[in-house]
């Protein structure tokens, strides 16, 4: 019925005055008159998505009296439709409304009806799809008989919501009833299912017929392959038998993966369930059943597991996590076809069998749902917030409420209140009725209703402030304002602090405040409950004499290496100049084990404290100190790598590793420098006499906010297999063991793709940090490295050895040989000259040394160095570690170069080179064309116009195309034209960079 043109005696306009044609009666009647249709207005209850209304005008009779009647069509979603033909594109419940105006009073009259889709359809010009019985086979099975061509599909348009859904239940049943018994239609049938919000996020499932090197087996008729994948999985079929190697839940599989096989199913695509016996009785005999165990992920077709789609076991990382909200669309189509169309018979979709009336039609309502929690009685006198109320409905989604609200509802003195901004006012005390409305775009509606009772009140929400202290404080100090209590709330309460002083305004968080700028500050307290919202103000003076103020905290490493030169941290802080903020560098005083300060202006500082080396920032009597802890390594001397390690544990050092074991139940292993982790990497394994724990974790904390981060952990199982997970995440299983097998432990993150790689095969998306919170990466692209053993048994020992971490081999070894690491991206290639280039931020680290010269240059290709936008010239005194942006205004190579050196001249070098070339091939207009000639004539090729966006010099070489297709050269400027047919002339113009465009006509030659 799709697309069908239907005649409505009706016309979509603006409405217009109507022009009486008889005698009018007395107005008081009119007015008061039923309005009638006199022309027939034929619009059926029921329309096809697709179809054309034709609309035109009517007539109107009140009272005797016939008007002209015009109309407008209202669609479900509110669209008012004014033309002549109405397509029919949205599905719901239509208005048509008349209208004429009788003695200036509007008169309507209103046909609806619905728009709807079918069920299931077809998508080609080929496929074919009924309900009823097959023709010829199947003769007990009533369904869709479907017949659907290469390259095309059936749809099955309702939503299926495979929430909860089983292994029992189906969600798709078919029989096959191919052309030839015997003969399978098409080899493989495959079944689609589109997430209804995404349609990028399917599950496809295929059931293929066994192939023809597979056919000396008894079952090779009679048994399909099935294989199941979703989108960006490769398929996977879990075949199952006892000589497979794959063990997984209890059972023995093979794993085939993407391949010609899979699970085994009992299904014959070929219509002959009892081969080699061929009979009309067995075609169509047998149903193939797909379904989900959606909670698990997996997949079954006649109670045969095909395949767990999120487990890490088949997919790895590449998981399916399902469908937005469970609910997708099915479609089935075919592949590797031996006849025109694929012959089927769709039994039940969905535990739906009825298919007869092809009409995917909505009759459930939406529902409402009331968020009620904590509402009080409402007040006589005092609007009252309406409790919210959201509708949904299964088809529509979201659906709008609406609201009523009425006194003695459902009795004589019944009256409605007015609402105004989701408020109403009772007028007295007593039960309140509010009736909320939600329709869908059918015309579906429910109710519900939520009584409030109004009282009165004789008290009112009040607030009552405790000691407002001094009302004098001086600017920059931490000013405590009073602390309050409310009083005869209704519901749920706020309040929310702020002092304000002029263009000067702070939020009061836990009663404090610190004023930057001197006034008299208003304390005030805006409080509210259900009912009510009032302020509360109080006053303070600010003075302009305060001390200076240094808020800031300084960026300092965790740890200092006895020895090691660190760049000096710089701290600002306030002083206050007639009452407001003047910013001031702090000055640095650095003492070690608590001996005598000295003040330190230089660029580096360095520390040979035993213990702790103490920085403290002073301004005029203003001072903020730091401790920090201070570890000999044998920096500059014989260096102890394992003493970067802090923990309960003896450490032996080895040619290529470091066991660490532990001495006391507390099992943590910290390092002391911070990682770079822009690709970090650690390497370790378990050796089997110290494996008495469960599970290694290891915490990568960023430097600034310990907060963020991620967590690795590597555990053992019952049978002393490992498994890996990220953030308590997905367990995937790796080879290395805790038992001192061959294989080790990796840990390997990449900040680029935000992926945590736990073996070179599994590699994990990161979603969110170790709290849960949305993963941005490493704010400061630095981490601490912690690392626990965990669940330590009985009295065994408990340790680890590590191997490396990042580019560091950890061994015995003195001396730090291995250079710093350059973290940074690089963009190689061709480049537009005028090109914008923006250069990002990079970094340089070193594992072992703090002590670290990173510098860069860009230079243009004639060797000089360039300047930024920003004015910066990108020499070696230019920062690495910001972004810049170049124009590229000259042909040739731009080098961008890093060095980064440790304290032993240990030098990484990294470079990368940008190409800026002239890839625009020239444009060539040719004038003075001749397109027609005689035999024998000597014809004149046309002139060429060449421009181009740089080059000023160009190459051209022409071309004659005889009529017999033959190519010569043409030195010349015209041709002698031998024969009669056509004649194509050719031009190839390079540029100087060698670009090179092509262009042509064409001479007709005739006798």
């Amino acid at each position: 019925m799709k697309g069908k043109s239907v005649l409505a005696l009706a016309m979509l306009c603006m409405m217009s005055f109507a022009v009486p044609v008889m005698a009018a009666t007395t107005q008081d009647r009119r007015e008061n008159s039923v309005p009638e249709l006199t022309q027939p207005v034929e619009v059926a209850e029921r329309y096809m998505l697709g179809d054309v209304l034709k609309l035109t005008d009517s007539q109107m009779v009140v009272d005797g009296t016939s008007y002209s009647a015009k109309y407008i069509l209202h669609y479900p979603s509110g669209l008012a439709y004014a033309g002549t033909e109405a397509v029919l594109n949205e599905t719901g419940k239509y208005s048509l409304e008349y209208k004429s105006i009788v003695d200036g009073v509007v008169k309507t009259v209103e046909k609806d009806f619905i728009v709807v889709d079918e069920l299931y359809s077809v998508v080609g010009k080929v496929s074919s799809a009924y309900y009823g019985k097959h023709p010829k086979y199947a003769q007990d099975k009533t369904g869709i008989v479907a017949s659907i061509a290469n390259g095309e599909k059936l749809e099955y348009n309702r939503t299926i919501d495979l929430t909860g859904k089983t292994s029992k239940d189906s969600i798709v049943k078919i029989a096959v009833t191919p052309e030839t018994p015997g003969v399978s239609d098409a080899e493989h049938i495959v079944f689609k299912f589109t997430d209804l919000y995404d349609p990028d996020n399917y599950v496809t499932v295929t059931a293929k017929k066994v192939q023809a090197a597979q056919a000396g087996a008894s079952w090779a008729e009679t048994a399909s392959y099935v294989t199941a994948n979703g989108a960006g999985q490769l398929p996977i079929g879990l075949e199952a038998t006892s000589s497979g190697e794959t063990v997984w839940e209890g059972g023995t599989y093979k794993l085939h993966r993407n391949n010609a096989y899979g699970a085994s199913v009992k299904f014959s695509i070929p219509g002959t369930p009892n081969h080699p016996a061929i009979a009309e009785a067995d075609v169509g005999s047998e149903l193939l059943s797909v379904s989900f165990d959606y909670d698990q992920r997996r997949v079954y077709v006649n109670n045969t597991i095909v395949v767990d789609l999120d487990d890490p076991t088949f997919y790895g990382s590449v998981r399916w996590n399902g469908f937005t909200t469970g609910e997708c669309t099915m479609s089935i189509s075919g592949a590797n076809y031996n006849a025109s169309t694929m012959n089927l018979i769709i039994t039940e979709v969905d535990g739906v069998t009825d298919f007869e009336e092809n009409v995917l039609l909505d009759t459930e309502a939406p529902e409402i749902t009331l968020e009620t929690e904590n509402v009080p009685d409402a007040v006589v006198g005092k609007p009252f917030a309406i409790p919210k109320a959201t509708g949904y409905d299964k088809v529509d989604k979201e659906v709008a409420v609406s609201c009523l609200v009425y006194k003695s509802y459902n009795t004589p003195s019944q009256s409605r209140l007015q609402v105004s901004d989701n408020k109403f006012t009772p007028s007295a005390a007593g039960e309140y009725l509010i009736i909320y409305t939600a329709s869908d775009k059918y015309g579906n509606t429910t109710q519900t209703t939520y009584t409030v009772n109004a009282v009165q009140k004789e008290t009112e929400l009040t607030i009552a402030l405790g000691d407002k202290g001094s009302m004098q404080a001086a600017v920059g100090t931490v000013v405590t304002v009073a602390d309050y209590e409310l009083s005869n709330a209704s519901g749920s309460t706020n309040v929310e602090i702020t002092a304000v002083s002029g263009e000067h305004e702070y939020k009061v968080e836990n009663l404090q405040f610190r004023p930057m700028y001197a006034g008299t500050y208003t304390i005030e307290y805006k409080y509210s409950d259900y009912i009510d919202t009032k302020t509360e103000t109080y006053e303070i003076e600010v003075t302009k004499d305060g001390a200076p103020v240094i808020e800031a905290e300084a960026s300092l490493p965790k740890y200092l290496i006895k020895g090691a030169l660190y760049q000096t941290p710089s701290l600002s802080g306030f002083n206050f100049v007639n009452g407001e903020p003047q910013e001031t560098q702090a000055d640095l005083y650095v003492s070690d084990d608590g001996g005598a300060r000295r003040q330190h202006t230089a660029e580096k500082f360095v520390s040979y404290a035993d213990e702790y080396c103490e920085l403290v920032f002073v301004i005029g009597d203003t001072e903020k100190s730091y401790r920090i802890p201070v570890i000999d390594v044998g920096y500059g001397g014989r260096l102890d790598i394992s003493k970067y390690f802090l923990g309960d544990f003896t450490a032996e050092r080895g040619n290529s590793s470091i066991t660490f074991e532990s001495t006391s139940d507390n099992t943590s292993l910290e390092f002391i420098r911070p990682v770079q982790v822009f690709d970090f990497y650690l390497n370790f394994n378990v050796p089997k006499e110290l494996n008495a724990y469960s599970a290694v974790t290891v915490w990568l904390t960023d430097i600034a906010n310990p907060e963020i981060g991620l967590k690795f952990v590597y555990e053992k199982d019952a049978e002393g297999r490992s498994r890996f997970s990220l953030n308590d995440g997905t367990k995937y299983p790796v080879t290395a063991d805790f038992f001192g097998g061959q294989g080790y432990f990796e840990a390997t993150y990449d900040a680029a793709e935000k992926k945590v790689m736990p073996t070179s095969s599994i590699s994990v998306q990161v979603e969110t940090d170790f709290n849960g919170n949305a993963w941005n990466g490493f704010p400061s692209s630095q981490a601490y490295l912690r690392i626990e053993l965990t669940g330590k048994t009985g009295t065994g020992k408990a340790g680890i050895v590590l191997n490396k971490l990042n580019n560091q081999p950890l061994s015995k070894i003195q001396s730090d040989i291995i250079s710093p690491e350059v973290t940074m991206t690089s963009s190689r290639g061709y480049k537009d000259v005028g090109e914008v280039f923006t250069i990002v931020p990079s970094f340089a680290m070193d594992v072992l040394d703090p002590d670290i010269t990173f510098t860069m240059y860009v230079k243009d290709p004639n060797g000089e160095y360039v300047t930024a936008k920003d004015g910066t010239l990108l020499n070696e005194k230019a920062d690495p570690t910001k972004s810049y942006e170049i124009v590229l205004e000259s042909f040739g190579r731009y080098e961008v170069y890093y060095s980064a050196a440790d304290s032993n001249g240990k030098e990484m070098i990294y470079s990368y080179m940008l190409t800026v070339s002239d890839i625009v091939a020239p444009e060539v207009e040719l004038t003075d064309k001749v397109t027609e000639a005689k035999v024998g004539e000597t014809v004149l090729i046309a002139e060429t116009e060449i421009t181009d966006n740089l080059s000023k010099e160009f190459t051209v070489v022409r071309y004659l195309e005889l009529p017999n297709g033959s190519l010569v050269s043409l030195p010349g400027n015209s041709f002698i034209a031998n024969m009669a047919g056509e004649y194509s002339v050719w031009y190839y113009v390079t540029d100087e960079a060698g670009n090179t465009a092509i262009t042509g006509y064409t001479v007709t030659v005739t006798e």
